[in-house]
């Protein structure tokens, strides 16, 4: 408005101005005042236009008193009226000043809320991306033995950047699953694997685990972090064909200790050879259970240092005895031996 007003300002004098064409505009007035040609060499002077609550005064843009130009034609001008409100005239400074006051205040809200969104938008992106299992194990339960086994569990991105899987390591050779390499999880995403296990020659708790190792990269393909690693525990409870009582064996030097292989339900069975860690554990059948189809096998054993240098017998050393038998689902039955003194 005011660019408006200082473009349009003319050097003139006061012509006669109608009082219906006086419009407010705020604090000040714009007058719209029609000067016909000829003007006369003697302006007329307008009285001042009196108000209760405002009083204005008509602005002199031609001090000098010239004459304007001899233009036939009318001249529509907006002259800027100073008012003074009863009786202070309007400070065009302070408004200026409350103004930018004002305009201060936005900017610095604006300035504060958008900091304040785009901390949060950096927060939410430097959220480190992990792999996570949706349960905290997998847990099979009671499996019969020599039977393959599904196992089945899903994988999730809880981050803001995709997870690209690298290497799969699985527990043992009983276990098969499709190869995961390579493949990508998306940012909040989640992906189902399947897998299978063997119970063929497990008995009793089984515990394995899946380590799965993955890139956490952004979408342009660069990577935040290498090879961290998520692991899957599996437990299942294998119930097996040939039943060994007592399941923990224990035997001395000087006293034989007995063990029992028993067939479960229906189950009949051959013993083909027995194997030892050491030639020190002596190990006896107790009646023709070699290579017979039987129901029950019995077994006694204890260990004779004299057939083994005395400092191969230590505690920390993993002692065991190995039933090899005509069982598919459980070809060698072998158990841990601890040796007391």
């Amino acid at each position: 408005m005011l660019n408006f007003i200082r473009g349009h300002r003319r050097s003139l004098k006061l012509g006669h101005f109608d009082r219906s064409t006086v419009r407010p505009i705020g604090r000040r007035i714009a007058v719209k005042s029609h000067v016909e040609h000829p003007i006369q060499s003697n302006p007329i002077q307008s009285n001042p236009i009196q108000s209760n609550a405002m009083q204005c005064n008509p602005i002199q843009s031609n001090p000098s008193g010239a004459e304007i130009g001899t233009d036939s034609h009318s001249i529509s001008e907006s002259i800027a009226i100073d008012c003074v409100e009863s009786g202070t005239k309007t400070s065009k400074k302070a408004f200026g000043i409350r103004f930018r006051i004002f305009d201060w205040i936005s900017v610095f809200i604006l300035i504060a809320s958008t900091g304040y969104v785009l901390s949060n938008s950096s927060t939410d992106r430097d959220e480190i991306s992990t792999l996570i299992l949706k349960q905290d194990q997998i847990s099979l339960g009671d499996v019969d033995q020599g039977v393959k086994v599904p196992i089945a569990f899903q994988l999730i991105n809880s981050g803001n950047d995709r997870i690209k899987i690298k290497d799969v390591f699985l527990p043992c050779d009983c276990m098969t699953m499709k190869s995961l390499s390579g493949m990508v999880i998306q940012a909040r995403r989640s992906m189902h694997v399947k897998a299978q296990i063997s119970s063929i020659g497990k008995r009793g708790e089984y515990n394995a685990t899946i380590h799965i190792f993955y890139n956490i990269e952004r979408d342009n393909g660069k990577i935040v972090l290498i090879s961290r690693e998520m692991n899957v525990p599996i437990q299942m409870r294998i119930k097996p064909k040939i039943i060994v009582k007592p399941d923990r064996l224990s035997i001395d030097e000087n006293r034989w200790s007995d063990l029992t292989l028993i067939g479960s339900g229906e189950t009949v069975f051959s013993i083909k050879d027995i194997e030892v860690s050491d030639p020190f554990i002596l190990c006896e059948p107790i009646g023709s259970v070699l290579n017979n189809k039987i129901k029950e096998a019995r077994f006694r054993l204890k260990f004779d240092s004299n057939r083994s240098p005395a400092p191969s017998i230590r505690k920390n050393r993993e002692y065991w005895i190995r039933f090899v038998t005509d069982r598919e689902e459980s070809p060698a039955i072998k158990l841990s031996i601890l040796l007391t003194q």
